[in-house]
């Protein structure tokens, strides 16, 4: 456990104590004729006492019901009903523990004379009382942690909003770069004078890919047929460049799934960027789906020289799956292969 986590732990603890205190304060003031001069110290310290071990309770407790609520009903997915099943059930929680502590309590001092019949209405008003206060002060702590989370959370959506912008920039910066563009013009000039046909394929296929990362600037997710349709766009025009010596396989039913955008065409460029493609190593590339996720795996020949590590590579689509889904990114080299594995959303 670190510093900073210890004395947190301690300010809680701390802050806990304080408010038990003032509990056991307040509520002797009220059984006292609300006159500071009455007070009976001996009841100060047992509600003080009470106090103290239900706040105790009560923290843990809550703590421990908001993890397990959490799991199910998680509040980045639906806060209204997280914040519904936290109040229904601490407040049940809380006043079943409050009237038991109080109950054990008022039995421990009765000295063996306790009747619940006679002490029943009480213990009902005392533990009404202090239901009452103990909620109000774990709903002002709950709800002031409840906007922090809440917070936070439009911190990093404007962050996201950030990132994807830069990405936006990077990723049509990269697209009209001299060095794709002059490996595309010089594919379609040796077209132009050997097959005016596939020039004019080519052209069509490169202009897809200009007009799709415009058209998709804005979106989250798209459709992963037409991701499929802009990697096949793309790998038309990297095919020209390495003939046979580059193979894609793509076996995917595309349905009503979604991607993030660009996202299959920058493995495929990343994989021919990163790898030696050649009559003697050709590579292989082969798309699938597996499991709720989008396969894309190549097999690794590295270059000797690898070219300058992209800053809108595998880690840019990481991140913004984070905000997208809760299912990871998963990416590696496995039996001597580069797998990457993009959630379907």
């Amino acid at each position: 456990m670190n510093k900073n986590c210890l004395i947190k732990n301690a300010s809680d603890w701390g802050v806990m104590l304080l408010i038990s205190v003032a509990i056991g304060f307040f509520i002797t003031f009220i059984f006292d004729g609300f006159s500071i001069f009455n007070i009976s110290w001996y009841r100060l310290r047992t509600t003080t006492l009470i106090s103290t071990i239900i706040g105790i309770l009560m923290w843990k407790g809550n703590q421990s019901i908001q993890v397990l609520i959490n799991r199910k009903f998680p509040w980045d997915v639906n806060p209204a009903k997280a914040f519904r099943w936290n109040i229904s059930i601490s407040s049940i929680y809380n006043t079943i523990a409050v009237f038991i502590i109080y109950t054990l309590f008022s039995i421990y001092y009765s000295q063996g004379e306790f009747d619940f019949g006679k002490q029943a209405e009480n213990i009902i008003i005392n533990s009404t009382i202090i239901s009452f206060i103990s909620f109000f002060v774990w709903t002002i702590m709950f709800l002031r942690k409840f906007f922090k989370g809440f917070k936070e959370q439009v911190i990093k959506e404007e962050q996201y909003k950030r990132d994807i912008a830069v990405y936006q920039y990077e990723m049509l910066k990269n697209q009209v770069n001299p060095h794709f563009l002059f490996n595309s013009l010089n594919v379609l000039t040796s077209l132009v004078e050997t097959d005016p046909d596939a020039a004019t394929k080519f052209i069509r296929k490169l202009a897809e890919v200009y007009r799709y990362v415009l058209d998709i600037k804005d979106k989250e997710l798209v459709p992963l047929s037409e991701e499929l349709r802009l990697a096949e766009a793309y790998v038309y025009m990297q095919k020209n460049r390495f003939g046979d010596n580059l193979i894609v396989n793509n076996s995917v039913n595309p349905d009503s799934k979604q991607i993030v955008p660009l996202a299959l065409q920058m493995l495929i460029e990343n994989a021919v960027k990163h790898n030696v493609v050649s009559s003697d190593k050709p590579l292989t590339i082969d798309i699938y789906e597996n499991g709720g996720y989008l396969v894309c795996e190549n097999n690794l020949q590295k270059k000797s020289t690898l070219p300058d590590s992209n800053t809108i590579g595998l880690n840019n689509i990481r991140e913004r799956y984070v905000f997208l889904t809760h299912t990871p990114m998963e990416f590696g080299e496995k039996d001597g292969k580069f797998v990457v594995k993009l959630p379907l959303v």
